[in-house]
């Protein structure tokens, strides 16, 4: 399904294909990302249900070390999944913010999603490449290594070993729970309105997900962290953010600027600037969640065979 075009979008979308410029995407790229997010969206499950234990104490997953183990899994699965669909949903919320955006009084909402949107995409990849690598280092342990008279042999003998399994194990949760509750206040102190910084060591502390697109260079090698830094000038109360309810500008000499501002505008001029802040960050984190989504489904999918397998051959 194809998001309908608002009548800003039809007046400036002409101008956009003859004008892009370094910092802009071409709009046909633009119109495929906003497509995309909604056939992601339409390709989730009508409906998902998330079952997950506050803490991973051992009896909450099973009567045994080797079920215990086997209830973390499956609850890694589960989390996959979850991760999975709330990205649909919001990549579809967000990038509907964004299209939609380009009618008068609805700039400052398209630039928020957009800002928004860059904050998701650089989570997915700070906390999928993390879930990747300890996800494929438990599929790497022989699913043998669960059978029940081992693991008490190990207790016994070789504590260690046994630590190396339980952490291969519960790494993937631990950090698939960060990313999915990860928090900034804790609601568990009765002072969290005052006391609302969340401790660091705690574990659902956010990273710093931003990060993540440190090194990444988007259109004409422009760092993605200029992209970032240009919204949140447009979010922020500045003369960025004020540009969009410019409907035109002058200059009557070298030292006064004119600027028009109408509850209904005019010219053109609003609807492009709004363009310059969003285009290129909304196809760029459309195409990096998209790729994050099908991850998170091929890591489930390879998780939930690993464990059939491992419950079957310890059986």
């Amino acid at each position: 399904m194809h998001p309908s075009v608002s009548p800003g979008l039809k007046r400036v979308q002409d101008y956009i294909r003859e004008q892009t410029s370094q910092t802009t995407a071409t709009f046909s790229a633009f119109e495929a990302a906003v497509t995309r997010a909604h056939e992601l969206y339409d390709s989730m499950p009508a409906e998902l249900r998330l079952r997950i234990f506050k803490n991973m104490h051992p009896a909450n997953y099973g009567d045994d070390i080797r079920t215990s183990l086997f209830g973390i899994i499956d609850e890694e699965v589960s989390l996959l999944d979850a991760i999975g669909v709330t990205y649909g949903h919001k990549l579809r919320e967000l990038v509907t913010g964004v299209w939609e955006g380009f009618s008068p009084q609805h700039f400052r909402s398209a630039v928020l999603s957009c800002r928004t949107l860059y904050e998701e995409a650089a989570a997915a990849k700070y906390y999928g490449d993390q879930a990747e690598s300890a996800i494929k280092h438990l599929l790497s342990t022989p699913p043998s290594a669960y059978r029940l008279e081992r693991m008490k042999k190990l207790r016994a003998t070789n504590t260690e070993r046994l630590k190396v399994l339980l952490n291969d194990t519960s790494s993937p949760a631990k950090i698939l729970k960060t990313w999915y509750a990860v928090r900034k206040i804790d609601w568990q102190k009765p002072d969290y309105f005052n006391d609302h910084k969340l401790d660091k060591k705690d574990p659902l502390y956010p990273g710093f997900f931003l990060s993540a697109f440190k090194t990444l260079k988007w259109q004409h090698e422009i760092p993605a962290e200029y992209f970032y830094a240009l919204l949140c000038e447009a979010t922020h109360p500045n003369m960025l953010s004020n540009t969009l309810y410019v409907d035109d500008a002058s200059q009557t000499d070298s030292e006064q600027l004119v600027y028009l501002i109408r509850k209904m505008p005019v010219t053109i001029e609003p609807y492009v600037t709004l363009y310059s802040f969003v285009s290129v960050p909304t196809v760029e984190c459309v195409k990096i969640i998209d790729q994050y989504i099908q991850k998170i489904a091929s890591l489930r999918s390879d998780l939930a065979q690993y464990v059939q397998k491992a419950r079957r051959v310890t059986a």
